[in-house]
């Protein structure tokens, strides 16, 4: 993995599904973090909730690629 001068990465995030929203399945963005992401782990974007579903390898843009599941709200982040 690489590190960024800050010592952050930087993942290309892909929204594969969402039992709350349907619509933003499909959806991507980049995230910029200051820690690796893991399976299972929930992280926050803007007022979204997301768990990681899959972590893939690195690519010639992104530190890695990761499929996520779109999970709710900020409430949402510590449970399960």
């Amino acid at each position: 993995m690489r590190l960024l001068e800050s010592g952050s990465v930087v993942y290309e995030i892909i929204v594969t599904a969402s039992a709350l929203d349907p619509g933003v399945s499909g959806n991507r963005f980049e995230l910029e973090r200051d820690e690796p992401l893991e399976q299972g782990q929930r992280f926050l974007q803007g007022d979204m909730s997301y768990r990681v579903l899959r972590v893939l390898p690195e690519n010639d843009e992104y530190d890695g690629v990761i499929e996520v599941e779109h999970v709710g709200g900020p409430t949402e982040v510590g449970r399960g």
